[in-house]
């Protein structure tokens, strides 16, 4: 074939991208709870024949909450009662989801009119994101916490008054987001929606119900949680059905397949397990292990809250049954959370016989405020994995986990896995000892140059400070430590800087851990082929039992 007859893809490089003001404004919705925690988002380029076509570009929004889906199957899985439950929910999560999609749509839109704007008088690039904050602060849009003034301020200002209309219907959609019903209660309330006393009593049983394991993906759930925004258009909703070919703009893409398609089954998690062990990824079998123990956690506090719960229900409704109209244990609960007297009804009138309600809240006290307590720790408590490693020492705990278990170090994550990484140690030791003498002589002066290379620039942060030596740093480093941590346990004053230290010389620090057994000062799993010794068979081995523990904390239990 000759070159002639090639015919490129202007589009196989760069097609994707998670770093747009709509993608990162996305991401920040889903970090204030406003949005599924397991949701994603990014740019998506069109493919095109040739350079001659129009770059077409699209946010591709995926919204999914793993507590929504299983407290979805709680419901459906509880009667009929339950079933027009979970459709009730399955509506108001579409309706939040098309929300979200619209406001992040006239977003893209404004962002998108600043940049231009921008372009066209400066040339530079503005953050909207920052602009609003500052309004709703406020302060003028271009008027920064600190005082200072927003890149381009004088530019910005002429647009920000000559987009006022669209500029408020963003802010708008934001509140509205912010307060829109957080449980399918509220959101009867808000809707002034008429349903059975069976109904509302499955709404209530099940109001923590996505706390109990994880559950293989509701299609109900799945019929709203695709939205893609083109330049200039309303967020559009892809159905199931909708769906086109690989070469369709409404593709179902690598980016769906990758982190919406796989329910939680048992091959899938013995694959995965499996291949975090033969990469030699550490960050991959903490949050396994991880996200088996938050789940356990959260099963085991769900239990004892779900007896106690039942208990007071119970006893709540059979005093309830001469009063007209009745009040359940849940809104007795949504009126104390919110400051209200007990008796408040919907609407905020009270209720005709308050004192008779007032009554049966203080009889119950005791039983009342040990439900309350529980209930706003599961609204505190934290939604994905992530955020569960940061509280106490989960991080830690785990890391030393994965490394006394399987021998893996908290900073081998990601491209510094031990197959990702480059480092010539991967053959290990047999394959070292069979090189010649000018061989090993050579690896060995190599690992003498780079030892000194660190510590040459360890000692212009440090000063020669002997509290803080190269084996400190890397070991802190290694162990997920504070880089500056002394033997003493205090911090040094230089810590400030060891960040960029780190980063700055990560190949050789790479290397200087991957072949310091050729110096003699450590052993570990680098002095054998790991690629070898951690082949499918040893792997499959030592991921069985992971995988039935991991899979028995999943699965919901019967409380």
């Amino acid at each position: 074939m000759s070159i002639t007859s090639i015919k490129l893809n202007p589009d196989l490089v760069g097609r994707v991208s998670q770093n747009t003001a709509t993608v990162r404004e996305f991401n920040e919705l889903r970090s204030e709870g406003l949005i599924g925690e397991q949701s994603g988002a990014l740019q998506e380029t069109n493919p095109r024949n040739s350079y001659d076509d129009p770059i077409v570009q699209q946010e591709k929004l995926r919204f999914w909450s793993e507590r929504t889906n299983t407290q979805w199957w709680a419901m459906m899985e509880d009667g009929e009662h339950g079933q027009q439950a979970a459709n009730y929910l399955a509506q108001m999560t579409a309706e939040k989801r098309q929300l979200a999609a619209d406001y992040l749509a006239n977003f893209n839109d404004l962002a998108d009119a600043l940049q231009a704007h921008l372009g066209d008088q400066a040339g530079g690039e503005g953050d909207l994101d920052q602009l609003l904050d500052n309004v709703a602060a406020g302060r003028a849009p271009t008027l920064n916490a600190d005082g200072s003034s927003v890149e381009h301020a004088e530019q910005i200002q002429p647009f920000w008054q000559a987009q006022q209309a669209n500029i408020s219907e963003v802010e708008q959609q934001y509140e509205g987001l912010k307060s829109f019903p957080q449980h399918l209660s509220e959101w009867f309330n808000d809707k002034h929606i008429e349903r059975s006393a069976e109904v509302d009593a499955m709404v209530e049983k099940h109001r923590y119900s996505g706390l109990n394991g994880l559950r293989e993906h509701s299609e109900a759930l799945k019929e709203s949680y695709r939205f893609n925004i083109r330049d200039g258009e309303e967020a559009q909703k892809i159905v199931p059905s909708e769906l086109g070919g690989l070469r369709s703009k409404d593709n179902f893409s690598l980016f769906d397949a990758l982190l919406f398609s796989f329910p939680v089954h048992e091959d899938y998690t013995k694959r995965s397990i499996q291949m975090a062990l033969m990469l030699g990824d550490a960050g991959a079998m903490k949050n396994a292990l991880a996200t088996g123990m938050m789940q356990q956690e959260q099963q085991s506090q769900l239990a004892k809250y779900s007896n106690i719960y039942s208990t007071v229900s119970a006893n709540i409704q059979a005093q309830m049954q001469s009063i007209e109209p009745s009040m359940s244990l849940q809104e007795i609960l949504d009126n104390l959370a919110s400051g209200k007297d007990p008796a408040m009804l919907p609407g905020d009138n009270l209720h005709p016989d308050a004192d008779k309600i007032r009554d049966l809240t203080n009889k119950f006290g005791g039983l009342i405020n040990a439900v309350q307590a529980q209930q706003q720790q599961f609204e505190d408590s934290p939604k994905t994995v992530g955020e569960w490693l940061k509280q106490g020492e989960n991080s830690q705990l785990f890391d030393q986990m994965v490394y006394d278990k399987f021998g893996l170090e908290p900073w081998e994550v990601g491209t510094n896995s031990r197959l990702l990484r480059e480092s010539n140690s991967h053959p290990g030791l047999a394959f070292f000892q069979q090189q010649g003498e000018d061989y090993r002589q050579k690896v060995m002066d190599e690992a003498v140059e780079r030892r000194d290379r660190l510590e040459s620039q360890l000692f212009q942060i440090t000063g020669g400070d002997g509290t803080l030596d190269l084996d400190t740093v890397l070991h802190n480093f290694r162990f997920n430590l504070p880089l500056g941590l002394m033997e003493n346990g205090e911090i040094h004053d230089a810590s400030y800087s060891l960040k960029a230290f780190v980063e700055d010389n990560m190949d050789d620090i790479a290397n200087h851990i991957d072949w310091s057994w050729v110096l003699g000062e450590q052993e570990n799993l680098t002095m054998i082929d790991y690629n070898q010794w951690m082949g499918y068979d040893r792997a499959e081995k030592i991921a069985e039992p992971v995988v039935d523990w991991l899979l028995e904390s999943l699965r919901s239990k019967k409380f």
